[in-house]
């Protein structure tokens, strides 16, 4: 296919680019910078009302209070005791999940008091959650190329 194009002064930049562009398009390593799935199986809900949310975030930046901040973030239902959220196309690097049950569906953590939650809450690798939210670092895992799939065990505060 190649074989018959005659490069000129004028179209060789071009053409060069496109070759390029398709070499690139068609490589492993352009299908691996898409990114892998992360699944989070949440359970512990008080009830099957409402829905769950998870963020994913990619940093410290407002994990896990501010789910607006997050990279990622799904609402699901709740079936059979477990709602579970699928994030695709997740690039590689450190992550880590907030969840929250959202039992009234309004999109948001209701707050009892201005700072303690109403609703059952958790993060990835479920930390303990001692005198405030835990940590980005204690909730981080790893994102490679592989699928990951978590479990996160919802609690009431």
């Amino acid at each position: 296919m190649l074989e018959n194009i005659v490069m000129t002064k004028s179209t060789a930049p071009g053409l060069a680019a496109q070759v390029l562009a398709m070499i690139l398009a068609t490589t492993p390593a352009a299908a691996l910078a898409a990114g892998t799935s992360v699944q989070i199986n949440a359970t512990g809900m008080t009830s099957a009302a409402g829905e769950v949310t998870c963020a994913l975030f990619r940093s410290s930046a407002g994990f896990p209070s501010k789910p607006e901040r997050a990279a990622y973030r799904i609402s699901v239902p709740i079936k059979e005791g477990t709602a579970t959220c699928v994030f695709s196309d997740v690039p590689a690097g450190p992550a880590a999940v907030s969840v929250f049950h959202d039992a009234n569906a309004n999109r948001k953590l209701d707050m009892r008091f201005g700072f303690l939650p109403r609703e059952s809450i958790g993060a990835s690798n479920n930390p303990k959650a001692r005198l405030g939210p835990p940590k980005f670092e204690a909730a981080q895992f790893p994102v490679g190329n592989r699928p990951v799939t978590l479990s996160v065990i919802l609690q009431q505060p």
